[in-house]
């Protein structure tokens, strides 16, 4: 199959770790032997030129009207809800520990977060291992990693953000907000910013170090949020 021309790629339930890949002539399910083998395929078959299709909890996502109607967990496994931070402008991360980007990443967020925070700025982070296996760690681990960076911003618990098992503050982000890749999180330090009536406003690729949008933050804490 020509994965170039007019191909999809999604994750299949119909095999174990499966992928579905298809075009108009044609559509091959495959079985991965591993979640992480799965993982690799998927990236490659979007590499090679196939859109991808979130096809897992997207019906749910439609009927969200906000960020704030979202919940997720901490580290210590107590559901937070997203209206903890209504009125905020909410950055959300997906991070990890081992990945080339993580040197550059965590100081300029903390830098962004110390400056803004007392204006209204949250950053969020969401560690994920789905990314070559790069945030392997138990959460004590991660927490023990990140204190060489000074981090102050919250954490939440280990989790997708690809797939049927994706975090819902992520299944909704990257689907209000999809990428060059569609509805997929390429890699590790995607970057969604939220506005204060908790409405996506960008989405920002890994390698967009986070300093570089700091006028984009400016922007949205300039504003005021709606009285509703």
């Amino acid at each position: 199959m020509d994965v170039a021309t007019d191909a999809t790629v999604e994750f299949s339930e119909e095999l174990k770790h499966g992928i579905k890949l298809a075009n108009p002539k044609a559509t091959e399910v495959f079985a991965a032997e591993s979640k992480e083998k799965q993982e690799e395929w998927l990236n490659s078959f979007i590499n090679a030129g196939a859109q991808y299709r979130e096809v897992f909890n997207v019906a749910d996502t439609a009927k969200i009207k906000s960020f704030y109607e979202l919940k997720d967990f901490d580290m210590a496994g107590n559901e937070v809800s997203m209206a903890k931070y209504k009125g905020k402008v909410v950055l959300a991360v997906n991070v990890s520990s081992k990945c080339g980007l993580t040197p550059t990443n965590y100081p300029e967020l903390q830098e962004l977060y110390a400056k803004y925070k007392d204006e209204g700025l949250e950053v969020l982070a969401f560690p994920c291992n789905q990314f070559a296996g790069q945030e392997p760690g138990t959460h004590e681990e991660i927490m023990e990693f990140v204190k060489q960076y000074n981090v102050t911003f919250p954490f939440f618990e280990k989790h997708d953000v690809n797939g049927a098992t994706a975090r819902p503050v992520f299944t909704y982000l990257k689907t209000k907000l999809p990428g060059s890749f569609g509805d997929f999180v390429k890699w590790n330090f995607t970057k969604f910013l939220v506005d204060r009536n908790g409405q996506p406003y960008k989405r920002f690729a890994p390698k967009d170090r986070p300093l570089s949008f700091e006028e984009d933050i400016k922007t949205l804490l300039a504003q005021k949020a709606s009285e509703e």
